[in-house]
């Protein structure tokens, strides 16, 4: 069986990798120079289940009012760009119900602890080296009152796996003795001893090249054109290189799965806005489309590198009709 996964950041080449190993052929079309060249490039750097509540949460609607026409603001609206974005905007607010947010939260992190360990799988199998560090993250707070709003928030969501240890401001030194200059604003901290700190670009591209190695043909520097419509199934992809034919399609795009979307008139067009690939309710897409052989993987918005590895295993295993290892509430097109 051959797929044609469409884009080759960490999400995509993460999904090519893992049906590369089920025995499935496998064609990567990317059109950039090389893999993890756009979203996962530019990227954090952080692997942190301990960073997943999404930017639909109680109280952000009134914050973005007050941002509206700062171009330093923390989430950045254009008035330009509202008029183009009101279904998207309504879902978001939606989203931003108390009861909402805590549901969305765990749905990230359920992932996330999930991409954790198939990141660790990856790395004992592969050996890929990319400037990894394992000594956890610590969060420091110089108010009382956020302080105690991380605790809770660490507290709520420890009982669905997430671990951190609370620390006061010598702790918090014990921990990164760079701190000692601002040792008296030190509220306290939380550290999160298992998120991991990488280079994503690095850990990609070099995952790319084991894919290569294993068989998987990635086709840099081309362009997506259109598609084949063949009774109700795509048939095929047309691309500045030439007519590409496939069982089936993974459409790990980004920011750009909007555009390939709409070719298709699917239902996940109205998902995303920003250069980040953000749904309304903050968490990702991982499902087959309304047509049967595409599949969607992407709206992971600023956590790609946190839920890449974990979402490149589900999506080959939905790819594959295999049952992925969590649940997939949440994730489902009809649920966004």
């Amino acid at each position: 069986m051959k797929t044609i996964v469409l884009g080759a950041g960490i999400v995509g080449t993460a999904t090519a990798y893992f049906l590369a190993k089920q025995g499935h052929e496998v064609e990567v079309v990317e059109r950039q120079s090389g893999a993890a060249l756009e979203t996962s490039f530019g990227n954090g750097g952080v692997i942190h289940a301990s960073e997943v509540e999404p930017w639909s949460q109680p109280g952000m609607p009134r914050k973005i009012l007050k941002w509206l026409g700062k171009e330093d603001a923390p989430l950045l609206v254009r008035y330009g760009a509202i008029p183009h974005m009101w279904r998207w905007g309504l879902g978001f607010i939606a989203n931003c119900r108390p009861e909402r947010f805590r549901r969305n939260s765990l749905t990230n992190l359920k992932l996330a602890l999930h991409s954790l360990k198939i990141l660790q799988q990856i790395r004992a199998e592969t050996g890929i080296e990319y400037d990894l560090r394992t000594v956890g993250v610590l969060k420091i707070y110089t108010s009382a009152e956020s302080f105690k709003a991380g605790l809770k928030a660490a507290e709520f969501m420890s009982g669905h796996g997430l671990t951190f240890e609370p620390a006061d401001s010598a702790k918090c030194l014990e921990h990164e003795p760079a701190l000692k200059a601002t040792a008296d604003s030190l509220v306290g901290g939380i550290y999160f001893a298992r998120d991991e700190v990488g280079d994503c670009h690095k850990f990609t591209t070099a995952l790319a090249a084991r894919c290569a190695a294993q068989g998987v043909k990635f086709r840099y520097g081309t362009e997506i054109l259109g598609l084949e419509s063949r009774s109700g199934r795509i048939g095929a992809v047309t691309t500045s290189a030439g007519t590409l034919f496939a069982d089936n399609f993974v459409a790990a795009l980004a920011s750009y799965t909007p555009g390939f979307a709409r070719c298709l008139e699917a239902a996940a067009a109205k998902q995303w806005a920003g250069v980040r690939p953000v749904t309304p309710s903050g968490t990702p897409i991982l499902d087959r489309s309304p047509i049967p052989n595409l599949y969607i993987a992407a709206g992971h918005g600023h956590l790609g590198w946190t839920m890449g590895c974990g979402s490149g295993h589900i999506t080959a295993d939905l790819v594959a009709g295999r049952t992925p290892k969590i649940d997939m509430g949440g994730f489902g097109l009809s649920e966004h």
